[in-house]
């Protein structure tokens, strides 16, 4: 008899950075829990490339090979992890530059978060809200499209072209998808600081999807001084022995303030970029479910990255009579007061598909080299420019 499998689900890593748009720099691979799971409901996995392909074993005696040989458990979680695997990511990646084995980020089915046919396990980018002050590399939703601050801005529409650059609509990964990941015990910060501090740990409700059921009893803790900071233990005492939680996703509250983390031991000590969990239950958002109605839907996927703008400085040789320039006008650049330098007037974005329309002019506007290499992403510092603090590209120029 030969065994008929369908993909169950995909996951897909984009980057606007890649001439192609895929993602080459992670793998992803099941947690060991998960993998387990894998075996029990019949599923194999591969990670081929920029995605992620998990298929499941299918009823013979289904015609219309919809249906599951074996039926996919109610409430189970199917959890991978996210291995970078290039050191110079964050450089071109418009994410915060440091990240360090206490934060990760997570990404799940139940983000709902759809733009047109696309499903993105990321959590939804921020409303831009007019009263905000922004700052570059912000990144902002209006309407279906995403905006990207180029220079300081409050009060200033996304139509103004001058403060936002438009991004398109792909629902990227911002820093709201980084999370706390922990061990069973995590230090949590008391805010207030208090001397009577109740702690709660509360999991998913897959009624609602908020995570708002008791997972453990309440504890309440009181001191001679006022704490700052309290240890939250993730487990309780079940006759007499210690019962951890299973790893995932909870929220804590220390004093009626909440805070989501991710509990999982080996994602601290081993430092994951980042986790995806994977829900089946009957109230993960519609579109984003593994089944429909018991039959296998296929379903793709997205986690995409946005790329990196950063502000170009041209070091030049002591030839004073040079500059940088761009032939078609859309980019500015501006002579620094010391040494031969110029750095482009607005972030520019780092890519593979390189911008050739720059190029080295003389006094008299003569072309004395065209085009002009571009940014690296193997290197990046920071400069100040009119007290605004940008991420900076330096690129020497033999001349």
């Amino acid at each position: 008899m030969n065994l008929v499998y369908k993909y169950l689900f995909t996951v897909e890593l984009l980057h606007h950075y890649y001439r192609d748009g895929k993602c080459p720099d992670f793998e992803i691979v099941p947690t060991e829990d998960c993998l387990q799971q894998l075996r029990d409901s019949h599923l194999i996995w591969r990670f081929i490339n920029n995605k992620l392909f998990v298929g499941i074993e299918i009823d013979p005696a289904d015609a219309k090979e919809s249906t599951p040989a074996l039926a996919l458990a109610d409430g189970i979680v199917l959890r991978f992890y996210l291995k970078l695997k290039n050191a110079a990511f964050l450089n071109f990646t418009n994410l915060p530059a440091g990240q360090n084995r206490n934060q990760c980020y997570y990404f799940s089915n139940i983000s709902g978060n759809k733009q047109a046919k696309n499903l993105y396990l990321s959590s939804a980018v921020t409303a831009f809200d007019n009263a905000v002050s922004y700052s570059p590399g912000d990144l902002v939703q209006s309407g279906a499209q995403l905006f990207e601050c180029i220079s300081p801005a409050k009060g200033k529409a996304t139509s103004n072209s001058s403060f936002w650059k438009n991004i398109g609509t792909d629902r990227v990964v911002t820093q709201n998808d980084l999370i706390a990941v922990t061990t069973s015990s995590l230090k949590a910060n008391v805010i207030p600081p208090a001397n009577a501090i109740i702690s709660k740990v509360f999991k998913l409700n897959r009624e609602t999807n908020f995570y708002d059921v008791p997972a453990l009893d309440p504890v309440v803790s009181n001191f001679g001084e006022q704490q700052s900071a309290i240890n939250v233990n993730l487990f309780s005492l079940k006759e007499g022995s210690q019962k951890l939680l299973s790893p995932g996703c909870y929220l804590i509250s220390v004093n009626d303030v909440p805070a989501d983390v991710y509990f999982d031991t080996p994602a601290v000590s081993s430092g994951v970029f980042g986790v995806i969990d994977i829900f089946h239950h009957a109230n993960v958002p519609s579109d984003f479910n593994l089944l429909d109605n018991g039959a296998v839907k296929e379903i793709n996927y997205k986690i995409c990255f946005h790329n990196r703008s950063t502000i170009w400085k041209y070091i030049l040789k002591n030839d004073s009579t040079l500059k940088v320039a761009d032939k078609s006008a859309a980019i500015s650049f501006s002579k620094e007061a010391t040494g031969v330098v110029f750095h482009s007037d607005v972030p520019l974005a780092l890519s593979q598909t390189a911008i050739d329309t720059l190029q080295i002019v003389d006094a008299s506007n003569n072309v004395v080299l065209s085009p002009v290499k571009n940014a690296a992403v193997d290197y990046l510092k920071k400069i100040t420019i009119n007290k605004t603090e940008f991420f900076c590209s330096e690129i020497f120029l033999n001349y």
